[in-house]
């Protein structure tokens, strides 16, 4: 995963707008990457985007269907600065489809490879985007059951399972919390 200084060295080899909104939908609300690019305007709010359904292709189309889980249908809140954003990116863009983004998962799979070597970071998967929003907001002391609320888990025990070795370096904080007690 990113931390957010390499996702900031990444974001600052953007251009495009579109690609500009891409990543940042991604890397800040842990949306999955058919969920972001299923998205149309009526899914955004100007505090949060809704998850209703995801985007894969069939046979080279785009195939909207209903998400990953039935958990997976959700309310994002976004930050401030992300619904400013989505705003800026609407009056800017050219297109005028219902779908935030005319791009596939695995041309931005690309973008993501070629913009992370322009910046000299390691190279992620587009999934690992997710892993880098969940692993910040652990970092920062969020609760395991909102982060499983937010990625659309099943329950806590999914994003304590995929999460685990995240946890692992909080044992020390436990030992500083209790001595402070």
């Amino acid at each position: 995963f990113w931390t957010l200084d390499d996702f900031h060295r990444f974001a600052m080899t953007l251009r495009e707008p579109a690609q500009i909104m891409l990543f940042y939908l991604l890397f800040w609300t842990g949306c999955r990457i058919g969920e972001v690019l299923a998205l149309t305007w009526d899914d955004v709010d100007a505090d949060a985007i809704h998850i209703s359904k995801t985007m894969s292709r069939l046979r080279g189309a785009p195939y909207i269907r209903a998400p990953k889980t039935r958990e997976s249908v959700r309310t994002v809140p976004l930050p401030a600065f992300i619904s400013s954003m989505l705003t800026d990116y609407k009056q800017l863009t050219v297109y005028t489809g219902p779908e935030l983004f005319q791009i596939t998962s695995s041309a931005a799979a690309r973008l993501l490879a070629r913009h992370a070597k322009q910046a000299g970071l390691e190279r992620i998967r587009i999934h690992d985007l997710r892993h880098s929003h969940a692993s910040m907001l652990i970092q920062a002391g969020v609760p395991a059951i909102a982060i499983a609320e937010r990625l659309g888990h099943k329950n806590a025990q999914t994003t304590l399972r995929v999460y685990a070795h995240l946890y692992e370096s909080t044992k020390d904080e436990v030992v500083s919390v209790l001595e402070k007690i």
